[in-house]
């Protein structure tokens, strides 16, 4: 019996592709995988399950059954992985699962092999919560006179200790004897006090530990020191990964002013609204997801004064306010496109390409789009068929006094004016409280000729106005009281490309550092493209003009495309093009915030979750995951509408539908149209109506009502009217034809 079970075992190594020289036996070191957690996992066969006693490798996967190591997420395969010594070196092979195995952000080829060392970091498919430490130490087993129980039966790994217990328990016994002997000693391990541990937040020494390279090390300390030195909060940083299926770039990201929540637009036409509170280590993943527009991705979004509604504005014609929530509230009108002049028509023509709200009044925002016009708009101002219409249009000129595109648009902290760039190179600075349709003042040419301004930042007391071209690598600072043909610049931030045209810059509170994300391309490395990006702070001075490079903080081979500096929480929002977004924060320095999630630890399983979690049938949910509920009441239902459902209730709404105005039924008139009739109908009805009936009359006496005291004789007939004709053609010939 005992031979059957080895040759069952090694047909399920051969399966695997296991050297045959592979073993889980180094009694030289102690060699384990940490989690960024703290729970250590040692290479050793005592990790592995009852029923892969003579398997020579540990065994990564989702399947409860078969795997030594398992993690419970939807990116990895029931078989993923798996880890061995093989000529005294640990080895991890990927075990062809679609989203594969990465090794220190370098992802393995499929069924690929690599050697680990100590400090290495392993990634699992996209399970970032479940990131594995390589821990490579000296046995100190003859140390404590060979009792590796004691070591392991810490007060750090109660539940280690439990789950031996209940195998211990149920050894040679099988059937009904085997769970009842389970069951015995788990309620046995109910009666033992109670282990507490304080969550420990991540701290700069645990993110060193991790790096062991000494250089790369000595470099990550002067960095921590320099951040320290000019007040940047970048020492920690929280990862939100990305929740499509694919590398959507983030085009949009907003804050609320009191840094409670934040929503991330990208192009996969989603908005993603994310709240700090609801957030944990295990878990960063968002509240609600919607979509202002079908087939439009966001461009720009931005919160209220107050932080109780978001405008949205997608490379529709069309930009959306949407409450605190996600629910729509308001949708503007579309513009008519066959109109030439801005100014006579009451919404854009063209695709939306910047919004903002005003830093004061909550129910005013301007708008910007590629027809050539910024529009403010009253969120309580009149409506045309249940759609905003636009309060002022701000017809925008180039040098030429062309029509041109506007790029980008920011008000001032004040809110008595706003900043416009446009494609044409050009800043000009506008008074909304002016009737004239001319700028305050204008920059020509403010990055080169034929180079447009792509992003505009003001500082947070107005006296300092950035600005980044996408086709620049250099981001200029200007005063904006003295922006004109001949103005001088205040500071010049150079060496910073950008990959990505809606790529912005950001201040800090005082507005003497300036952040900037970069990235550019590399080289090509058999056909792909190797993007490296970085986060640079400028230091801004106010005797020379160009500014110093304080600190360069590399994101690899994450491209970031939108930042955005929380003054409040003092915490550095970064958008990147792969859909994750990156928040950096201080523990000192910084509030809330980030700090919230950083500080909650995740929920862990106990010992009877362990058990029922074991003896789950394969490929079932155990008692983690979702608890399905489908008779209960649906205030309680958390249910995810599938794509059938979800275009079966957009059909239902005539909104996304676009269906047109049906006819009104019914003997009454509703809002002053018959029943029966459309629109036209009513129209034509109303024309009618408004007309004399003239039906069963003289013509000429129809006529001649209106004639009187009026003459419309002609000079040659005045004082002659008898020779008019009195009788018409048709009663001449009757008259004739009497005689």
């Amino acid at each position: 019996m005992k031979d059957t079970e080895e040759r069952s075992e090694a047909v399920q190594d051969d399966d695997l592709d296991i050297p045959n020289s592979a073993c889980l036996d180094y009694t030289d070191q102690r060699v384990s995988l940490v989690t960024t957690s703290g729970t250590r996992i040692t290479i050793g066969c005592e990790s592995l399950l009852s029923s892969n006693r003579n398997q020579r490798c540990l065994l990564v996967g989702r399947q409860a059954s078969t795997s030594d190591v398992r993690i419970q997420h939807g990116t990895i395969s029931r078989k993923h992985a798996a880890i061995f010594f093989l000529d005294r070196s640990l080895v991890v092979k990927d075990l062809g699962g679609k989203h594969g195995t990465t090794i220190n952000d370098a992802r393995l080829p499929c069924n690929g092999s690599a050697f680990l060392k100590d400090g290495d970091r392993i990634l699992f498919g996209n399970a970032n919560e479940h990131l594995f430490v390589v821990r490579i130490e000296p046995d100190e087993s003859d140390a404590n006179d060979g009792d590796t129980s004691t070591k392991q039966s810490s007060s750090n790994y109660p539940q280690r200790h439990d789950q031996k217990l209940l195998e211990l328990a149920g050894a040679g016994l099988s059937g009904r004897d085997k769970r009842q002997a389970e069951i015995s000693a788990m309620m046995a391990t109910l009666d033992n006090a109670p282990v507490y541990q304080k969550p420990v937040l991540p701290t700069e020494q645990s993110f060193d530990n991790v790096v062991q390279d000494p250089q790369v090390q000595d470099e990550s300390q002067k960095m921590a020191s320099r951040a320290k030195k000019y007040q940047l909060p970048i020492t920690n940083v929280l990862k939100i990964p990305s929740e499509s299926g694919r590398r959507n770039s983030v085009t949009a990201l907003a804050v609320d002013p009191m840094g409670a929540r934040f929503v991330i637009g990208s192009t996969d036409n989603h908005l993603r609204f994310y709240d700090f509170a609801g957030m944990n280590r295990g878990r960063q993943t968002s509240f609600r997801t919607v979509t202002p527009e079908e087939g439009h991705w966001p461009v720009s979004c931005a919160f209220s004064n107050t932080g109780d509604r978001l405008i949205v504005g997608t490379t529709s014609v069309q930009p959306v306010v949407l409450d605190r929530e996600g629910q729509e509230e308001i949708q503007f009108v579309r513009g008519d496109m066959y109109v030439t002049d801005q100014s006579k028509t009451s919404g854009h023509t063209a695709a939306v390409t910047a919004v903002d709200w005003h830093p004061f009044e909550r129910n005013n925002v301007l708008t910007a789009s590629a027809d050539g016009s910024v529009r403010l708009w009253k969120l309580n101002g009149r409506t045309q068929f249940k759609k905003l219409v636009c309060d002022k249009v701000y017809s925008v000129k180039s040098l030429r006094g062309q029509r041109t595109s506007v790029t980008a648009l920011c008000f001032h902290p004040s809110g008595r004016e706003f900043a416009v760039g446009t494609s044409c190179g050009s800043i000009q600075i506008w008074n909304p409280q002016r009737a004239s349709g001319r700028p305050e003042r204008t920059l020509i040419l403010a990055h080169g000729d034929g180079k447009p301004v792509t992003s505009l930042t003001y500082n947070i007391d107005g006296t300092q106005l950035a600005s980044r071209s996408s086709e620049d690598d250099q981001v200029y600072v200007w005063d904006p009281m003295k922006v004109s043909r001949s103005s001088d610049l205040l500071a010049t931030c150079a060496g910073a490309p950008s990959l990505h045209e809606h790529a912005n810059v950001a201040f800090n509170q005082d507005g003497t550092i300036l952040c900037i994300p970069t990235s550019e391309s590399r080289s090509q490395t058999e056909g792909i493209l190797q993007i490296e990006g970085k986060l640079q702070f400028y230091k801004l001075s106010d005797t020379a003009t160009k500014s110093k490079l304080l600190l360069s903080y590399s994101t690899g081979d994450i491209s970031p495309t939108i930042v955005k500096w929380h003054h409040k929480l003092n915490q550095i929002f970064l958008g990147c093009a792969d859909g994750c977004s990156l928040v950096f924060y201080d523990l000192k320095m910084s509030t809330n915030g980030a700090l919230i999630p950083s500080s909650k630890a995740g929920k862990t399983d106990d010992s009877l979750s362990i058990l029922l979690n074991s003896r789950a049938p394969s490929g079932s949910a155990g008692v983690s995951g979702e608890i399905v509920t489908p008779f209960s009441l649906p205030m309680y239902r958390d249910e995810q509408p599938n794509e059938s459902k979800r275009r079966r209730l957009d059909r239902k709404d005539p909104l996304r539908s676009k269906e047109p105005e049906r006819p009104a039924t019914g003997k009454h008139k509703i809002g002053g149209q018959t029943g029966g009739s459309n629109f036209a109908m009513f129209v034509a009805d109303q024309s009618v109506s408004k007309t004399k009936p003239i039906a069963g009359r003289d013509p000429r006496e129809a006529l001649f009502q209106y004639s009187e005291g009026k003459s419309f004789i002609g000079g040659a007939y005045q004082g002659n009217e008898s020779k008019l004709a009195e009788k018409t053609a048709e009663e001449d010939l009757a008259r004739k034809g009497d005689t």
